[in-house]
Protein backbone atom coordinates (compact mmCIF):
# COMPACT_ATOMS: atom_id res chain seq x y z
CA UNK A 1 0.00 0.00 0.00
CA UNK A 2 1.47 3.34 -1.12
CA UNK A 3 1.14 6.45 0.99
CA UNK A 4 1.73 8.80 -1.91
CA UNK A 5 -1.08 11.15 -2.91
CA UNK A 6 -2.85 10.46 -6.22
CA UNK A 7 -1.58 12.22 -9.36
CA UNK A 8 -4.50 14.68 -9.43
CA UNK A 9 -4.07 15.65 -5.77
CA UNK A 10 -3.81 19.40 -5.07
CA UNK A 11 -2.64 20.36 -1.60
CA UNK A 12 -4.54 23.28 -0.12
CA UNK A 13 -1.54 24.29 1.96
CA UNK A 14 1.08 24.58 -0.82
CA UNK A 15 1.47 28.32 -0.31
CA UNK A 16 0.74 28.45 3.42
CA UNK A 17 1.47 25.20 5.28
CA UNK A 18 0.45 25.16 8.97
CA UNK A 19 3.04 22.47 9.66
CA UNK A 20 5.78 24.76 8.35
CA UNK A 21 4.63 27.81 10.32
CA UNK A 22 2.90 29.29 7.28
CA UNK A 23 5.78 28.86 4.86
CA UNK A 24 5.31 27.73 1.29
CA UNK A 25 6.14 24.08 0.70
CA UNK A 26 7.61 25.01 -2.69
CA UNK A 27 9.89 27.57 -1.05
CA UNK A 28 10.95 25.16 1.71
CA UNK A 29 11.78 22.44 -0.83
CA UNK A 30 13.74 24.95 -2.94
CA UNK A 31 15.73 26.05 0.12
CA UNK A 32 16.41 22.43 0.99
CA UNK A 33 17.83 21.77 -2.48
CA UNK A 34 19.88 25.00 -2.48
CA UNK A 35 21.17 24.07 0.97
CA UNK A 36 22.88 21.00 -0.45
CA UNK A 37 24.60 23.15 -3.08
CA UNK A 38 25.70 25.64 -0.44
CA UNK A 39 26.96 22.82 1.76
CA UNK A 40 29.07 21.46 -1.11
CA UNK A 41 30.47 24.94 -1.78
CA UNK A 42 31.42 25.27 1.88
CA UNK A 43 33.14 21.89 1.82
CA UNK A 44 35.20 23.03 -1.17
CA UNK A 45 36.12 26.27 0.59
CA UNK A 46 37.16 24.34 3.72
CA UNK A 47 39.26 22.00 1.58
CA UNK A 48 41.05 24.94 -0.07
CA UNK A 49 41.69 26.52 3.34
CA UNK A 50 43.08 23.21 4.60
CA UNK A 51 45.42 22.98 1.61
CA UNK A 52 46.57 26.57 2.18
CA UNK A 53 47.09 25.88 5.88
CA UNK A 54 49.11 22.74 5.17
CA UNK A 55 51.22 24.66 2.66
CA UNK A 56 51.74 27.48 5.17
CA UNK A 57 52.84 25.05 7.89
CA UNK A 58 55.36 23.49 5.50
CA UNK A 59 56.68 26.95 4.59
CA UNK A 60 57.03 27.83 8.30
CA UNK A 61 58.98 24.61 8.97
CA UNK A 62 61.28 25.36 6.02
CA UNK A 63 61.86 28.93 7.19
CA UNK A 64 62.55 27.80 10.78
CA UNK A 65 65.11 25.30 9.48
CA UNK A 66 66.74 27.94 7.29
CA UNK A 67 66.74 30.39 10.23
CA UNK A 68 68.49 27.86 12.48
CA UNK A 69 71.11 27.17 9.80
CA UNK A 70 71.76 30.88 9.28
CA UNK A 71 72.08 31.46 13.03
CA UNK A 72 74.63 28.64 13.25
CA UNK A 73 76.60 30.10 10.32
CA UNK A 74 76.49 33.57 11.88
CA UNK A 75 77.72 32.24 15.21
CA UNK A 76 80.56 30.34 13.50
CA UNK A 77 81.52 33.45 11.51
CA UNK A 78 81.41 35.58 14.65
CA UNK A 79 83.61 33.14 16.58
CA UNK A 80 86.21 33.04 13.77
CA UNK A 81 86.81 36.77 14.19
CA UNK A 82 88.38 36.28 17.61
CA UNK A 83 91.74 34.75 18.41
CA UNK A 84 91.29 31.29 19.85
CA UNK A 85 92.19 31.02 23.51
CA UNK A 86 94.13 27.80 23.33
CA UNK A 87 97.66 28.90 24.29
CA UNK A 88 99.70 26.04 25.62
CA UNK A 89 100.72 26.39 29.21
CA UNK A 90 104.45 26.88 29.42
CA UNK A 91 106.36 25.34 32.24
CA UNK A 92 107.76 27.58 34.94
CA UNK A 93 111.05 29.24 34.41
CA UNK A 94 113.73 26.92 35.52
CA UNK A 95 115.32 28.10 38.71
CA UNK A 96 118.90 29.03 38.56
CA UNK A 97 121.27 26.48 39.77
CA UNK A 98 123.11 29.00 41.87
CA UNK A 99 120.59 31.53 43.22
CA UNK A 100 123.28 33.74 44.70
CA UNK A 101 125.19 33.99 41.47
CA UNK A 102 122.85 36.61 40.09
CA UNK A 103 123.33 38.97 43.04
Amino acid sequence: MHHYPPDDFKCLYTDNCPYLNGLSTTWVMGEYCRGEDTYQEHLQIIERFQEDLTSSYKRIRDLEKENAELKAKLQALHQRQFKPNNQKKTSRRPERLNPQAGK
